[in-house]
């Protein structure tokens, strides 16, 4: 038995076949629970011994082991349920509802589908690949571990958005790996940049808050001429903000790129979410406006160092 034997049996029409099925899941973040019941079942057919590791029932993690006779390394090979858009995201997608989010098909020679992509393509790979691997027999020292996780798509509490709902990592991978799911190495599918690499940035979320100091002006008086950084109207103010992040965030990536022999990594950041006053009453000015950043950072990075930095950009602008 050689290696060979192994890749011989995986049919590529499976691998289709199952990224298909997959795909047309729909199991955006949050949502994770048919998705993973759909691979347990896969899992169970094929002849493994899946587990579940679940913090809250509906949202679990699938893990199952080919064991190896000892003396050698252990792999996992990990992959996520959950897919990047919810039908509801009206605020971040023109067209939440576009099936490119929620299915998948095959036109010609090429898979489309959001989720097949992200995460759901090499999720099939590795499922299949360790079937092949489990039927043949191969005699492996270590052992392997196939699993797909919840929560990889980072949806975080914050504010009024809390519970399990908005949990990711914690009841994800993280969980899985707190409660015995562990191994010398993993190899992490992911499409992005369809490359191998060993190194990945770490990420800090910001809420920046824009106060102003006068009263809250109903329009008819809104004293004007201003500055942009001196309005009277928060969300003015958090413009004049912004606009100076944009190029703090590139000085920021540039300084901080990074080169080496695992990969590469350009830590950007990017406001992505802003929140002011009540679109059913827009009379008066508001008095507060708060933008929400995503911040990648290198590995060893102290994100109170990126919080300074912030906090450097809010002054120099003087809002």
């Amino acid at each position: 038995m050689t290696p060979d034997d192994v890749v011989a049996r995986i049919d590529p029409k499976e691998v289709v076949e199952l990224a298909l099925a997959l795909g047309n899941i729909d199991s955006p973040t949050g949502s994770e629970g048919p998705a993973g019941e759909f691979v347990y079942s896969w899992l169970e057919r094929g002849g493994f011994a899946p587990r579940r590791y679940a913090l809250i029932p509906e949202r679990f993690n699938v893990a199952a082991w080919i064991d190896g006779s000892g003396g050698g390394y252990s792999l996992i090979f990990n992959a996520h349920l959950d897919t990047t858009l919810r039908a509801d995201a009206v605020w971040s997608a023109r067209d939440p509802r576009d099936p490119l989010y929620h299915s998948a098909w095959v036109e010609g020679d090429h898979i489309y589908g959001d989720g097949v992509v992200n995460d759901k393509g090499p999720m099939a790979a590795f499922l299949v690949a360790a079937k092949a691997i489990r039927s043949s027999g191969y005699p492996l020292k270590g052992d392997l571990i196939v699993s797909a996780v919840a929560g990889e798509i980072s949806r975080e509490p914050v504010e009024e958005w809390q519970g399990p709902a908005y949990l990711s990592k914690d009841l994800g991978v993280r969980f899985m790996v707190t409660h015995g799911v562990v191994a010398d190495y993993a190899l992490v599918a992911e499409g992005t940049g369809f490359g191998i690499v060993g190194i990945e940035p770490g990420k800090a979320h910001f809420r920046v808050t824009v106060y102003t100091n006068g009263p809250r002006y109903y329009t008819p008086y809104l004293p004007r001429p201003t500055g942009l950084a001196d309005a009277p109207n928060a969300i003015v103010r958090a413009s004049a903000a912004i606009a100076a992040f944009e190029g703090w965030a590139y000085d920021y990536q540039t300084r901080n790129t990074y080169r080496g022999p695992m990969g590469t990594i350009v830590p950007k950041a990017s406001v992505n979410a802003i929140r002011s006053g009540y679109p059913f009453n827009v009379t008066s000015a508001p008095q507060l406006c708060s933008f929400y950043v995503d911040t990648r950072i290198l590995p060893g990075a102290n994100p109170m160092d990126v919080r300074d930095e912030l906090r450097g950009v809010l002054r120099k602008v003087g809002v």
